[in-house]
């Protein structure tokens, strides 16, 4: 197989078929051109026992595809408001983020988030999860101040803060951390999808 083959057999039992939208470009065809959407989606849902690539930890989830950034990962904030608004109005259960904005805190952000966990599935709230981030210091917004988000920091196989010294020998990065950390999980040396 080649990897986009095997990325769409991976993947495509759990995609919403037309369920998707790419704010960046403004139309319905929420293709990853940077990559690292479609490695996390693969992570937490390929598709399980298909004897091809890998299994995600939730193999039988289903994924909305959203995008707001571009092929580069750069991206606003009018894009990760709108991002957020259409996910939660569009049913997510959970909204998985793998970003941060270096330029301070959005009103807009603020207020698009809340009612995704207050007003998303009819009510019962939608769970918005953030990574802490890769710059092995401080944690960018919203990870470092939104009350209602999910902070997710990276450890390495030896169960430490994945860190420029840790035991994975990847010296040129480490992940963020504060005291808005709510649980950590694996962010190096993972078998995922990749485009």
């Amino acid at each position: 197989h080649t990897g986009v083959d095997t990325l769409h057999e991976d993947l495509a039992g759990n995609m919403i078929i037309g369920s998707g939208f790419d704010f960046y470009n403004n139309d319905p065809w929420a293709f990853d051109d940077y990559g690292h959407g479609t490695c996390c989606a693969g992570i937490a849902a390929a598709v399980g026992n298909n004897s091809i690539g890998i299994s995600g930890v939730a193999p039988g989830c289903k994924l909305i595809p959203v995008k707001w950034l571009s092929a580069s990962g750069n991206g606003n904030y009018t894009g990760a408001v709108n991002a957020t608004v259409w996910s939660y109005q569009k049913g997510a259960w959970i909204i998985s983020n793998s970003w941060g904005f270096v330029g301070g805190s959005s009103s807009a952000l603020d207020q698009a988030i809340t009612d995704a966990v207050t007003l998303g599935r009819s009510g019962k709230g939608s769970l918005f999860v953030v990574a802490a981030g890769n710059e092995n210091g401080a944690m960018r917004y919203p990870a470092n101040s939104h009350s209602k988000v999910l902070v997710v920091g990276g450890i390495s196989p030896c169960n430490q803060r994945k860190s420029p010294s840790s035991c994975d020998n990847e010296p040129t990065w480490g992940a963020s951390y504060g005291t808005n950390i709510d649980i950590v999980a694996p962010c190096v040396k993972i078998y995922a999808t990749d485009i």
